[in-house]
């Protein structure tokens, strides 16, 4: 039956209003319900009050004619549902396969090959060695001359205000030009608590010295001097020294840089491993106490010939970040130990670091990055090999330590100078076939495989008994499309084979069949599934290396062409591209689906009308039949009076 199409308006009501007037009895009027089977609200009646009638009985019954077709509708529906998760399984798994073979066709897959690197007998491999799919299988020796080198810059040393020997006895020890400034509080030495306050000064032989307060706890300090300053102190004590506790709140320690320095003589004496004096990196340019004042707070720098400027806001830490940001392909940085700026090429090879003043300013001297200020250059250098069979064995050159493609698809990381530069030193490399990723791929490819033709055997296959009448057929079944990209799938893997080297090979060859027809069983629906055997594709590929290429290509897979993984990728791309099979066939069930709850709700509208106009027919008949009803009981009542009223008048 075709479902009925909405009404645009509801039904009309007809009823008498009869309202008799001589009646002892009024008639009723109906109440309102809900009557089942169609889910509207309509007028309700005490059944057959006047006619004896079950009315609502005999509407529900009247409307099962057209419930019945919404029942099939909705029946349908379900039905589209079922096969709309179907189809979204389906897609699933064809997404699955198509990643799985653009695997196959990818670098990782295709490149099946491995480089390893032996070292000579008593020694370490000086190179290690990756290869690509283009590197040829074999061998080659390489020996190692030198690494590529860095080059660098060291600004002189004590590039800050030296303390002098006149400041060391007089001045306190809070207001010394100290790289690191000291804090007052306490500091224990040999279990003695030694108090530093900001009077305390570091030499002299009495008051309120280091120097004094150290003797009394039985630790002889003495300061190194150099040309009228203190460069640093040695401790020096009868008994191990033992320097500083968890509780100690005074730094001197560190600011007398005896925390980084190793003991010597048993533990008995220490002395500063680096300068006192030194720089913040937090400390305004002008406000550096500099062995060689600042000519101007504002100026430019030239390193490596890259123009670096600086104003009276810059701090130490700020240029170096200027420099480390510039393009002179440098990293510079502050060794706080020496008291020295260090400037390091980013890239190794042979080139050295120049450092010098622009402009009238002198910010580059004053920090000991020029060579006149004492700043010291070592240039970087290239690396320097041999490679047996590649340039004659002469020595080669590369200004960095990772060389890639001297050897077609072959890179090798120089990680070591070997022993000697002959043939007994060198270091062995090897490119041999790696079928690992390969390996990996194809399993993942046959999985995939295996996924998607279940389902579609799950979805289109029919059983029979053995008389041939179907016992059993799947949601999707008769569905061309779906058989044929199953049989399409199976002709193409199959059905595709190469030559190579005047042979012909089939994916057999490299471990992947369809299950043998010895395998099917009578009661079971014949499976398309695949069967992987990795130690047949890690034979053939001993003995043939090349040959997985040409089912699978080289590694790009946009460009494999003629390749079986690209004639899959084709036919699994005709399904879940954008305008492909999948989408149509998932948009038609949308709109079938869509089709489908139209038509319940259309049924719905009709029955309710429907309903409505057999609730107000039957409650129309019910009232004409109270009326006369009603009208016959007044004439009756009539009647009797007449007639007492004529026989009264017959008896007089």
């Amino acid at each position: 039956m075709t479902a009925p199409i909405p009404s645009s308006g509801s039904s009309s009501t007809s009823s008498s209003n009869a309202n008799p007037s001589t009646s002892s009895t009024s008639a009723t009027q109906p109440a309102s319900s809900t009557l089942s089977g169609v889910g509207t609200t309509a007028p309700f009646q005490i059944s057959g009050l006047a006619s004896g009638l079950d009315t609502n009985s005999i509407i529900q019954k009247l409307l099962a004619v057209y419930t019945a077709p919404e029942q099939l509708v909705q029946q349908q529906e379900v039905v589209t549902q079922q096969k709309q998760a179907a189809w979204t399984d389906l897609q699933t798994k064809m997404q699955a396969l198509q990643t799985a073979i653009q695997t196959v066709q990818g670098a990782s897959a295709a490149a099946g090959r491995v480089g390893n690197a032996t070292a000579p007998v008593g020694g370490t491999a000086a190179v290690s060695v990756t290869a690509t799919p283009g590197a040829a299988l074999g061998s080659f020796t390489v020996n190692v001359q030198s690494l590529a080198t860095t080059g660098i810059l060291s600004g002189g040393a004590n590039m800050s205000a030296p303390i002098t020997n006149a400041q060391a006895a007089s001045t306190p020890l809070t207001s010394l030009n100290f790289g690191v400034p000291v804090t007052t509080g306490t500091v224990t030495i040999n279990g003695t608590a030694i108090t530093i306050d900001s009077s305390t000064t570091l030499l002299g032989a009495s008051g309120d010295t280091l120097q004094a307060k150290l003797a009394a706890a039985g630790v002889t300090l003495t300061a190194i001097t150099s040309g009228g300053n203190v460069t640093g102190v040695q401790l020096s004590s009868a008994t191990p020294l033992q320097l500083g506790t968890p509780s100690d709140t005074s730094n001197i320690l560190t600011s007398l840089r005896l925390t980084t320095a190793a003991p010597s003589g048993g533990g008995t004496t220490i002395q500063s491993n680096g300068s006192l004096s030194g720089s913040a990196l937090t400390t305004a340019l002008p406000s550096l106490q500099l062995a060689t004042p600042l000519a101007s707070s504002n100026g430019s720098i030239l390193v490596n010939g890259v123009t670096i400027s600086y104003t009276s806001s810059d701090t130490l830490g700020s240029l170096i970040g200027k420099i480390n940001q510039s393009t002179a392909g440098v990293t510079a940085s502050y060794d706080a130990l020496s008291d020295r700026m260090v400037l390091t090429a980013n890239n190794t090879g042979m080139g050295a670091i120049s450092v010098s003043d622009v402009g009238g300013g002198n910010l580059a001297a004053a920090l000991k990055m020029t060579t006149s200020a004492g700043a010291t250059v070592t240039p970087g250098a290239p690396a320097v090999f041999t490679v047996s069979g590649i340039n004659g064995g002469n020595p080669i050159a590369s200004a960095s330590n990772t060389v890639a493609n001297l050897i077609p698809g072959v890179t090798l990381t120089l990680q070591g100078v070997s022993p000697n530069m002959t043939p007994a030193g060198a270091t062995t490399v090897n490119i041999t076939q790696d079928t690992t990723a390969l390996t990996n791929a194809l399993q993942g490819f046959v999985t995939a495989y295996n996924a998607l033709q279940d389902d579609i055997t799950k979805y289109t296959g029919i059983t029979t008994d053995q008389s041939g009448n179907v016992q059993n057929a799947g949601l999707l079944a008769g569905d061309p499309g779906l058989t044929s990209l199953a049989q399409t799938l199976d002709e193409t893997l199959n059905g595709t084979t190469v030559t190579l080297n005047g042979k012909q090979y089939s994916m057999a060859d490299l471990g992947i069949s369809t299950t043998p027809a010895s395998a099917f069983s009578a009661a079971a629906v014949p499976t398309l599934d695949l069967q992987f055997n990795t130690s047949t594709l890690t034979a053939t590929l001993a003995a043939n290396p090349t040959l997985s290429q040409a089912f699978t290509g080289n590694g790009t897979v946009s460009s494999q062409t003629g390749t079986l993984f690209q004639s899959l990728n084709t036919i699994m791309d005709s399904w879940t591209s954008p305008l492909g099979n999948l989408g149509t066939t998932m948009d038609a069930l949308t709109a079938e689906y869509a089709n489908e709850q139209q038509q319940i709700q259309n049924w719905q509208d009709f029955a309710q009308a429907q309903q409505q106009q057999l609730s107000d027919m039957f409650t129309a008949m019910e009232t004409s039949l109270s009326q006369l009803q009603a009208e016959g009981q007044a004439m009756s009542a009539q009647l009797g009076a007449l007639t007492s009223s004529t026989s009264s008048s017959q008896g007089h």
